[in-house]
C-alpha cells in the first residue's frame, strides 16, 4: 500500500468555485501514481452516479486507489458538517498518514484541524489565497473573530503550507504559522491528456451558435457572477469596443451569486444589454468548447488565485486576457497570456489589437498550449506533491519551490 492521504474539501459541487474541481485533480493525479487517497467532502450528490455506489463512497480509477466519501451538512451556511459526516472525518484521519486541508472559514475544515490536532497527525493546508492579506480585508470583522476564537490552534498545528505561487505565499506572511512552517509552491494542474481528448467531441462553434453573425467578436467569462470578479469592468469595455464600431458579444458563463440584477441594470445603463448573454452554468465539456473558440477570453478580478478558467483557457488554446490582479505572472512572461493593468482603456487596447493582429492571436494561443504542458500536467505536480508529504514525515524543514 503506497502513501495513505486524505484531502478534505467542504464540498465537491462545481458551482461553488474551482477548489472542487482541482482537489479532485490532485486526488486522482495522486491515485493514479500509487498512494492510497481518500477524498472528505460534504454532500450527497456532487459526484457523477457512475461513480457512486450505494453506500455514499466512490472508488475512482484504479481499485480503493482513490475513495470519495461524502457526508451531510448539519446546515450548509459556513458548512457545519452534520454527525454522519464529522464520523467519516474522524475515521478517516485516523486511518491516514497526512491530512491535507483544502481553503478556510467553513465547518467543515475547522473540524478536519480539531481531529487531525488530536489524532497528531501531519496536516498540509492549501489556503487557496483565503489567507491572502488582500482577502481577510474582505469580511474583516468575521475572519479575524472566527481565527481568533476557533482557527488559531488549527494553524499553529499545521505541519506545513501549500501555496499556488509566490505571491500567494508572500500575501500570507503577516501570519506567524505561514512565514515559518515548511511549504510547497505549485499551480493547480490539469489531465492534459484527458483535456485533449475531450475537447476533440466539443464542437468548435459555440459563440457563433449563439451569435449567428459572421462579424461578431466573441469575449467569453467563465466563473461564477461574483462581487470579486469584477464584471462590471467587462461591461465598460463592451461599451468602449461598441463606441469604436467593433461588433462584440460578451458572453457570461456562470452561475449567479446574486450579482445578475446589478449587472443587468449597469448593462442597460451603457447601453449594451443587446450584446450581453448570459448562459448560466456549463459544467461539463462544453465550457472547454467556448473557452477555445472565443476571439479572446476575459478575466477581470478584483484578486484571483490561480484560476482554473484560466488555466484550462491555456490548455486549450484559447486567447487569454486578464488584468493584473490575477496572479498570472509566469504565463505573462512565457507569452502566453495577455496581462493589462486593471483599466479599461488598457483592455480595450489589447483587444483592439488582438482582433486585428491575426499572427499576435495565433502566437498567443500557441504559447497557452506550450505553457500547459511544461507547467500544469497533473502527473508531475502530484508526484512533487507526494515527495513533500513524504519529506514532512521524514523530518525534513525545506520549502519546495
Amino acid at each position: 500500500m503506497g502513501l495513505r492521504v486524505l484531502h478534505v474539501v467542504p464540498g465537491l459541487d462545481p458551482a461553488a468555485g474551482g477548489p472542487s474541481r482541482s482537489v479532485l485533480g490532485l486526488a486522482r493525479a495522486q491515485a493514479a501514481i500509487g498512494a492510497s487517497v481518500t477524498l472528505v467532502a460534504c454532500g450527497t450528490g456532487q459526484v457523477s452516479a457512475s461513480e457512486m455506489t450505494g453506500s455514499g463512497d466512490a472508488a475512482v480509477g484504479a481499485p480503493n486507489a482513490l475513495l470519495i466519501r461524502l457526508g451531510p451538512f448539519l446546515t450548509q451556511r459556513f458548512a457545519i458538517p452534520g454527525p454522519r459526516l464529522m464520523s467519516i472525518l474522524h475515521r478517516s484521519i485516523q486511518r491516514a498518514d497526512i491530512v491535507h486541508l483544502h481553503s478556510l472559514w467553513n465547518g467543515v475544515i475547522t473540524q478536519a484541524g480539531w481531529f487531525g490536532r488530536f489524532c497528531r497527525k501531519p496536516m498540509v493546508l492549501s489556503p487557496r489565497g483565503m489567507l491572502d492579506a488582500h482577502n481577510m480585508r474582505r469580511r474583516e470583522g468575521f475572519k479575524q473573530w472566527y481565527l481568533r476564537l476557533v482557527e488559531q490552534r488549527n494553524l499553529e498545528a499545521l505541519a506545513a503550507f501549500h501555496f499556488l505561487d509566490e505571491t500567494e505565499r508572500a500575501g500570507c506572511d503577516w501570519l506567524a504559522p505561514a512565514r515559518e512552517r515548511p511549504c510547497v509552491i505549485q499551480p493547480n494542474g490539469l489531465d492534459l491528456e484527458g483535456l485533449r481528448q475531450r475537447l476533440a467531441s466539443v464542437p468548435a462553434d459555440l459563440p457563433s451558435r449563439a451569435v449567428p453573425d459572421p462579424a461578431a467578436r466573441h469575449l467569453v467569462f467563465l466563473g461564477r457572477l461574483n462581487v470579486i470578479k469584477g464584471l462590471e469592468l467587462q461591461l465598460e469595455i463592451l461599451a468602449q469596443l461598441r463606441a469604436a464600431g467593433e461588433p462584440a458579444h460578451l458572453h457570461w458563463i456562470g452561475p449567479d451569486d446574486g450579482e445578475w440584477p446589478k449587472l443587468r441594470e449597469l448593462a442597460t445603463r451603457l447601453g449594451v444589454s443587446d450584446v450581453l448573454h448570459w448562459h448560466g452554468p456549463v459544467y461539463g465539456d462544453e465550457r472547454l468548447g467556448w473557452l477555445r473558440a472565443a476571439d479572446a477570453v476575459l478575466l477581470t478580478s478584483h484578486y484571483e488565485c490561480n484560476s482554473n478558467m484560466a488555466a484550462e483557457t491555456l490548455a486549450v488554446g484559447g486567447a487569454l486576457v486578464a488584468t493584473d490582479t490575477c496572479h498570472l505572472d509566469r504565463a505573462a512572461l512565457a507569452g502566453a497570456a495577455r496581462v493589462v493593468p486593471r483599466q479599461p482603456g488598457a483592455l480595450s487596447a489589447a483587444l483592439l489589437e488582438l482582433f486585428h493582429d491575426a499572427s499576435a492571436t495565433a502566437a498567443l494561443r500557441g504559447a497557452g498550449i506550450a505553457f500547459a504542458r511544461a507547467e500544469l500536467d497533473w502527473a508531475p505536480l502530484a508526484a512533487r506533491m507526494l515527495i513533500f508529504y513524504q519529506g514532512l514525515l521524514d523530518g525534513s524543514r525545506t520549502c519546495a519551490a
